[in-house]
């Protein structure tokens, strides 16, 4: 896993990819998860981080912001996932993927995040600046290979940590995922 903290610069292009999804700020919740700029503001920082970590590893790519995947890379199209966590994260924490999205979510690769809340933050806080302080990228897992191996998790089943699912989803493990280095690779 690669740690990344979470700096003025992640911060200030977070925002700008927050500005990019259009979303005013007050606007009513039509979200299918119902977190709202919540889930935008997770998704955006998430996207920063392993923006950064692509950049320190050389990893080229080109931003898309379509809704099918965010990035386009060497290996092809790449969809990054975020969740948000009050620990550090390990190889044994899953990684997942709610199943609405499968629809019209199919690239090539999905790229995991972690982010680690900052002390006096959760879940409940608000889209705020300073809500988190690192972020892990977990990996990547091209996307056939993921839907091989993920297993099927259904909403209000008991998750690991002791909460329930809000949402199905499908979830591999962090040990499951490979480096970034792999999307350098062409497709």
């Amino acid at each position: 896993m690669i740690r990344i903290d979470i700096d003025s610069l992640i911060l200030h292009r977070a925002e700008q990819i927050v500005k990019s999804e259009n979303i005013p700020g007050g606007a009513q919740d039509r979200s299918i998860s119902g977190k709202g700029n919540r889930a935008t503001w997770c998704g955006a920082v998430g996207q920063a981080v392993f923006e950064r970590a692509m950049e320190e590893r050389q990893v080229g790519f080109t931003i898309t912001s379509v809704k099918e995947h965010d990035y386009l890379v060497p290996a092809g199209t790449l969809e990054i996932k975020s969740k948000e966590r009050s620990v550090e994260p390990q190889p044994h924490y899953e990684a997942s993927a709610y199943e609405y999205n499968q629809a019209w979510q199919q690239p090539d690769w999905i790229g995991f995040v972690s982010l680690r809340f900052a002390p006096g933050y959760n879940k409940d806080s608000g889209a705020e600046l300073e809500k988190y302080d690192a972020g892990w990228v977990a990996g990547v897992i091209r996307y056939g290979q993921f839907k091989a191996i993920a297993r099927k998790i259904e909403k209000g089943a008991e998750l690991p940590h002791g909460q329930l699912a809000g949402f199905v989803s499908l979830n591999c493990e962090y040990s499951d995922l490979e480096g970034i280095e792999k999307l350098k690779e062409e497709a």
